[in-house]
């Protein structure tokens, strides 16, 4: 699994959490998508966290500083490297990353969530954003659409690239999270659009920390199988 630095990205540390028998992460060559080595998540049923972090200001410092706007890209396989398919009886929503505003205070500020289609072989990737307009700061759907699974026949590994923009200005209203897709394997791919949001009130917001793999809270009906996931970045816009 390679972890790339770029502009200014994180020093990740490798942090498995967890229980014994529930889901879990390894990093293995059958996960592997690009390179040798690629991060495999274990999906088992079970509500528990098995994720890669970024470390923390504390225990694992990194040169995150109040990120107002950062673009993480990754490969994604919802296959599997063992060989079976995460079943679509307990499909539910697989929370795969969530990003952290100051980690122990003010919380999460976004999230992504994998799931399977009601019908068919493909997959969605769904986002949901802290916004503060009205006056409140909850979650808000920052958007969802295909993942994969658009070109039979050519496996559904997938370049993913997700941005998190904080608004101008307070009262600008204009922070945004933006997601695209392009099929690794198909020669004839391009990059399209899975959702994009432009109307936030996040202006108070900012970054400084990253969950990547298994987020037990949020896996709605108890998956089961495996997901690959490779080359993770995350860079400033």
């Amino acid at each position: 699994m390679r972890i790339r630095i770029a502009y200014v990205v994180v020093a990740v540390a490798l942090l498995i959490a967890g229980n014994a028998g529930a889901n879990s992460i390894a990093v293995t060559t059958n996960a592997a998508i690009e390179g040798t080595y690629g991060l495999e998540v274990d999906f088992t049923g079970a509500q528990s966290n098995a994720y890669v972090m970024s470390g923390d200001r504390g225990v694992n410092p990194h040169p995150w500083s109040d990120e107002t706007g950062l673009r993480v890209r990754f490969l994604i396989d919802p296959g599997t490297p063992a060989g079976s398919t995460l079943s679509m009886a307990n499909q539910g929503n697989i929370r795969i990353a969530q990003f952290f505003m100051d980690y122990i205070g003010r919380g999460v500020k976004a999230v992504l969530f994998v799931k399977r289609n009601s019908t068919g072989d493909s997959w969605r990737l769904q986002c949901y954003v802290r916004d503060g307009t009205h006056g409140t700061d909850n979650f808000a759907l920052g958007g969802a659409g295909y993942l994969t699974g658009l070109t039979p026949g050519w496996g559904d590994e997938t370049i993913v690239e997700f941005e998190w923009q904080a608004a101008s200005a307070p009262g600008a209203n204009d922070g945004r999270v933006k997601a695209t897709r392009t099929q690794l394997n198909n020669p004839s791919a391009v990059t399209a659009t899975i959702f994009e949001r432009t109307d936030l009130d996040n202006d108070d917001h900012f970054l400084n920390i990253m969950w990547f793999g298994s987020i037990g809270t949020g896996e709605v009906g108890n998956p089961e199988g495996y997901i690959k996931l490779d080359s993770v970045s995350i860079t400033r816009l």
